[in-house]
């Protein structure tokens, strides 16, 4: 019987942990040398054109160019067409509302408040958050044109110019994306679903030579598992195959996806096979790996049957459900596709604001404690005066975030970022290579690879994407403001100062005002969870098994973002101190350790769901019905129960989950013969998620109020 994993995670020592982490986010993978290429040749190309057309503002255009996104032609044509509006929005607003209101001291500082509260209000409703980012790089960035004692026709002309740097950017971007995606079409279609199978055959060997998956396996499978398969959907349709083979390969992918998920939630399980079960696990490998060789090889795969597929696998529960989908996949190219009408069940696109953007007063304390930081940083580079420190307002708009942890981790990545590529990167070109340099082309050589540098980073997780970011940001600062020679240290040690101005700002205020802590909103998300798998748990109607259906997947697709948002949340927890750090270190690793039996709870309720609805072919008797609801009351109430306990509240009833699957094992040895498959099946199923729900329980339970 499948056990819950309690094999302690290797801790790293204090010495190692940090190189071990870069070199797990810095080591290549198979698109990644591509991809940077790519970026690199898009961002030199617009260097290359601002040079030859003194064209201002050409910082923008090269880090725009960089922010494209690049996951397939029509991915990247939708990136660009948000870009565009919110860069015309940007322009449209500042040049109308400048205009009046900058004609008088008073209404101009009135102006620039309500024009960073329109920023940083954006940013915190707005679902696209690449438009309003450069809706927010617009407003930011023309606020001190305005400030200058100039005819408003040169603060328009310089605005404008700002704007033609963001087409530029994204057009070029787009051109060199077009260009590429001609000239080798397909790879980004196979490579995708190949490394996925590949990682699941590793694990399934591991368990036919009855050992658990090693280290490098586990890594795999958790990585795809997290990444998820919408990136290679999109790839499929610029793959230049012919439709009818797009068709097919959008089916295997999204069985490829289903099949890597169910494998990572199994390796949460501490799996002991049995010598039928081993065996059976090394022919799904092989089955796997034959499948790999084909799409490798662009053949059509060949049928796979498997003799024991009926067959219990009381100790590897979801041994089953791989072998289906397994089977699937060569059915996908059995018969010519047909025209399929838009899913229905499939999620409405989002609309432009977010649902509760003027009922949560949340958004409008986010709006003016954005509003304060920037006007506090206003006030002061305009009262020195000192002009050069104006990216302190941009700082603020770039690294507010809605928790404490996630805003002060892209501060961190900023700064550190920023002073890598002002001080070390672009004052050591200024001061040990540019002298040296009297030509195009060998500026065009440093800065390619300064980009490329920076562009490695960029490509890695969201943890330290950001520090490239704002590595090349600083470079092009310096570099690509004046089309000259520039002799002078200050304006790199004036943008570095100006960043550090920011980021003081957003900590005297998002830190100080109506702070939310990232422990705390990890801890409320983790909760929600709960209670949605919970919902997820509870008996289902099965006179209407289209909304059942319609039903669990807009929850599955819930719990699955909330996970998600979760782990994005441990992470920024790192970045906060206090007196609360270690408390707040320790609920981190207790849900992130939670969470991982919850996901594979998820997948076990995902696999039973079928029984539970009755489907044409896994019915299960009349017998166990009133047992099985009985068992799914029972699991929504401890996963309430656990919820409740971790949020504080109350609770005296103990969890009747053991009682209701002793109820079920009752019903189910009441059962005839001829329904021996699907009895074993769900009472597998069954068994595993009653013994991770209750070793969660019990965690819970022992780690006392004080600790959550």
């Amino acid at each position: 019987m499948a056990t819950v994993a309690t094999a302690p995670v290797a801790g790293h020592t204090t010495r190692n942990w940090f190189w071990e982490f870069l070199r797990e986010e810095l080591k290549p993978y198979p698109e990644r040398v591509q991809l940077v290429g790519r970026m690199v040749l898009a961002a030199t190309l617009v260097m290359l054109v601002c040079n030859a057309y003194r064209a201002p503002y050409g910082f923008q255009a090269a880090i725009i160019a960089l922010f494209v996104s690049r996951e397939s032609t029509k991915a990247t044509l939708n990136s660009v067409i948000t870009m565009v509006t919110g860069l015309t929005i940007g322009l449209v607003f500042v040049i109308v509302s400048a205009s009046i209101f900058t004609v008088n001291p008073i209404f101009q500082y009135i102006w620039v408040g309500c024009a960073l509260f329109a920023v940083f209000f954006g940013l915190s409703t707005v679902n696209s958050y690449v438009g309003v980012l450069m809706f927010a790089a617009v407003v930011t960035v023309a606020i001190p044109f305005w400030d200058r004692p100039l005819p408003a026709e040169v603060n328009v002309e310089d605005t404008l110019w700002l704007w033609w740097a963001g087409i530029l950017g994204t057009t070029s971007t787009l051109l060199v994306e077009i260009a590429f995606a001609r000239l080798a079409p397909g790879d980004n279609v196979i490579l995708p679903v190949k490394e996925r199978l590949t990682a699941v055959e590793n694990v399934m060997r591991c368990y036919a030579e009855g050992r658990p998956p090693d280290t490098q396996a586990l890594r795999q499978i958790n990585r795809f598992a997290m990444l998820g398969t919408s990136l290679a959907r999109r790839f499929s349709q610029r793959s230049g195959y012919a439709l009818t083979y797009v068709a097919r390969t959008g089916g295997v992918i999204s069985l490829v996806g289903t099949l890597v998920d169910t494998t990572a939630g199994l390796t949460q399980l501490a799996v002991r096979p049995s010598d039928d079960e081993r065996r059976r696990a090394g022919e799904l490998a092989n089955a796997v790996a034959r499948l790999r060789q084909q799409f490798e090889a662009r053949e059509i795969p060949a049928s796979i049957r498997f003799g024991d597929l009926g067959a219990a696998t009381p100790r590897m529960p979801l041994l089953r459900e791989l072998e289906e989908t397994v089977q699937l996949i060569p059915e996908m190219f059995a018969a010519p596709p047909t025209p399929q009408p838009e899913d229905a069940s499939k999620p409405p696109q989002a609309p432009l604001f977010a649902h509760d953007a003027f009922t949560n007063l949340a958004h409008l304390q986010f709006g003016v404690k954005g509003a304060m930081a920037s006007m506090l940083c206003y006030m002061l580079y305009t009262a020195l005066p000192w002009p050069g420190i104006s990216t302190s307002v941009v700082t603020c708009a770039f690294t507010a975030l809605s928790t404490i942890g996630a805003s002060r981790q892209k501060q961190v990545l900023r700064f550190l970022g920023a002073a890598v590529g002002g001080f070390v990167l672009a004052m050591g070109v200024q001061i040990f290579i540019l002298p040296s340099v009297d030509t195009i082309f060998g500026f065009t050589l440093v800065f390619a690879a300064v980009t490329a540098f920076s562009a490695w980073f960029m490509t890695a997780s969201p943890r330290i994407s950001y520090f490239g970011v704002q590595m090349a940001l600083a470079y092009y600062l310096v570099h690509l403001q004046a089309y000259r020679f520039e002799t002078s240290l200050s304006i790199a040690r004036d943008r570095v100062v100006g960043v550090l101005v920011g980021l003081l700002a957003m900590w005297l205020i998002f830190d100080q005002l109506w702070g939310r802590p990232a422990a705390a909103e990890m801890r409320r998300v983790f909760i929600a969870s709960l209670r949605l798998l919970a919902q997820l748990a509870r008996p289902v109607d099965v006179s209407d098994r289209k909304e059942a259906i319609r039903q669990a997947y807009a929850l599955g697709q819930t719990i699955n973002a909330n996970f998600d948002q979760v782990r994005s949340l441990g992470d920024a927890v790192i970045f906060e101190f206090g007196d609360s750090r270690a408390a707040d270190l320790a609920l981190r690793n207790r849900i992130r350790e939670w969470q991982s039996r919850l996901r594979a709870i998820f997948l076990l309720r995902g696999a039973a769901i079928r029984y539970r609805l009755e489907l044409p072919g896994f019915e299960i008797p009349a017998e166990m019905i009133p047992a099985q609801r009985g068992f799914d009351d029972a699991m929504a109430a401890t996963l309430e129960g656990i919820a409740d306990r971790i949020e504080g509240k109350p609770t005296v009833l103990r969890s009747r989950l053991p009682e209701a699957l002793q109820e079920l094992e009752a019903a189910a040895k009441a059962c005839s013969a001829d329904t021996d498959r699907q009895v074993n099946d769900v009472m597998a199923l069954a068994r595993t998620a009653e013994e991770l729900a209750i070793s969660v329980e019990q965690d819970v339970q022992e780690a006392g109020a004080n600790e959550l």
